[in-house]
């Protein structure tokens, strides 16, 4: 059985498979949703959320 290292470990970066977001969204609500999907991706083990919004939606008011 032929075992591969790990590329991280060779060229000195962390091998936890965080993933990082950053950039702009359009509203604050998409940005949490973009967080949440990149945490549900197979084999990530955390997710650095650097995402800023133009349109702050969180807080719905009913009319």
């Amino acid at each position: 059985m032929v075992r591969q290292q790990s590329q991280c470990a060779t060229i000195g970066l962390p091998c936890e498979p965080i993933v990082t977001l950053s950039g702009w969204m359009q509203r604050h609500t998409e940005a949490a949703i973009a967080v949440r999907m990149a945490g549900r991706v197979n084999g990530v083990v955390g997710v650095v959320g650097r995402l800023a919004w133009r349109q702050d939606d969180s807080q719905w008011e009913a009319g």
